[in-house]
C-alpha cells in the first residue's frame, strides 16, 4: 500500500504517522521542495516582510494540492492542503514560527507571524480561487527559554484573559467552526470577566509548586511576588518584562485554582471563509 502523508478523521483532515515524519525530516523536505513543488510565488506584505509561497503539483502528489512556506528550507513554517475531490476548502497542518521564516529580514514574533498567514491568505485567493475556506485546529503556543531547555505553553488561556478571544479569533478573525466550542468559548468568557484577583496564600503555594517542579530561581520568584499580589491578573498579562516560563504556568495554575473544571482549556476547530 502506498504511503499517505494525509488521512480523514470525523471529516477532518490529518497528518497521517507517515506524513509527520516526513515533514519533520529535513532532508525529506528539501528533497520535496526541490524535485516536487511547482516555482514559488514572492508575496510581499504591507509591514514589508517577503514570503516565497511554493505549492505541489496534483500529479505527483496523489491529486493533492500543498502550499508551503518554507524560508530558508530549514523548516516547514506554514502548509495547508487541498485534497483531491474537495477544492473548495483548505486544511492548515503547520504554522509555526522562526525567524528564517521569511526571504528578505528577520521575521519578528507576533507580528510577522501574522504578516504570513496573511500572505498565504493572499495567495490561495489569487491562485487557488475555488478554495472557499481555510479550516485549522487551535494548537497556538509561545516557546519559553528556560536554561538549555525550551518549554512550550498553549496561548488559549493567555489570549483569553487579555484579549477574551482565542488566537486565530483575535489576530485573524477565525471562525468556531463547531457549535458545541463555540458555547464552551461563551462559557469561558463569562468566568474570566470576573475580577481575577492572587492572593498571597494561593501564590504561596504557586511558588513552592514552581520550585519543586521546575526549580525556579527563587530570589526571582520573590521579586516577582512583590509585584503581583493583590494585582489585577488581566493587567499582569499586558506586562511585557516578567519571565515568560513563570507568567504562562501562573495563568495556567490561576485558572486552575480559582474555577476548578468549569474553565477548559480547549484546541477548538476554526475556520475562515475567504469569500462572501
Amino acid at each position: 500500500m502506498k504511503n499517505q502523508k494525509y488521512i480523514k478523521i470525523n471529516g477532518r483532515t490529518r497528518l497521517s504517522a507517515f506524513g509527520d515524519a516526513f515533514y519533520t525530516t529535513t532532508y525529506l523536505q528539501k528533497q520535496y521542495k526541490n524535485n516536487w513543488m511547482k516555482g514559488g510565488s514572492i508575496i510581499k506584505t504591507n509591514d514589508g516582510y517577503e514570503f516565497d509561497i511554493i505549492s505541489s503539483d496534483p500529479e505527483e502528489n496523489d491529486g493533492c494540492v500543498e502550499i508551503m512556506i518554507n524560508g530558508d528550507g530549514s523548516r516547514t513554517c506554514l502548509m495547508g492542503i487541498i485534497l483531491e475531490g474537495d477544492e473548495s476548502e483548505m486544511s492548515l497542518q503547520r504554522f509555526g514560527y522562526s525567524q528564517t521564516c521569511s526571504t528578505n529580514k528577520k521575521m519578528e514574533r507576533g507580528k510577522g507571524t501574522k504578516a504570513m498567514l496573511n500572505a498565504l491568505i493572499e495567495y490561495v485567493k489569487t491562485h487557488h480561487p475555488r478554495v472557499k475556506r481555510i479550516t485549522l485546529s487551535d494548537c497556538s503556543e509561545f516557546e519559553c527559554p528556560y536554561g538549555n531547555e525550551t518549554k512550550k505553553f498553549g496561548l488559549y488561556s493567555f489570549y483569553m484573559l487579555k484579549y477574551k478571544k482565542p488566537y486565530y479569533m483575535h489576530n485573524f478573525k477565525f471562525l468556531f467552526t463547531k457549535p458545541e466550542q463555540k458555547q464552551r468559548y461563551k462559557k469561558n468568557l463569562s468566568l474570566i470577566k470576573q475580577k481575577l484577583i492572587i492572593n498571597d496564600d494561593m501564590l504561596n503555594r504557586y511558588t513552592k509548586y514552581m520550585s519543586d517542579d521546575y526549580k525556579a530561581d527563587l530570589d526571582e520568584l520573590t521579586e516577582f511576588n512583590k509585584r503581583v499580589v493583590n494585582n489585577d491578573l488581566k493587567n499582569i498579562v499586558k506586562m511585557t518584562n516578567l519571565n515568560c516560563l513563570f507568567l504562562f504556568m501562573l495563568i495556567d495554575y490561576y485558572l486552575v485554582e480559582k474555577f476548578k473544571n468549569d474553565f477548559v482549556v480547549q484546541k477548538a476547530n476554526f475556520h475562515i471563509n475567504m469569500r462572501k
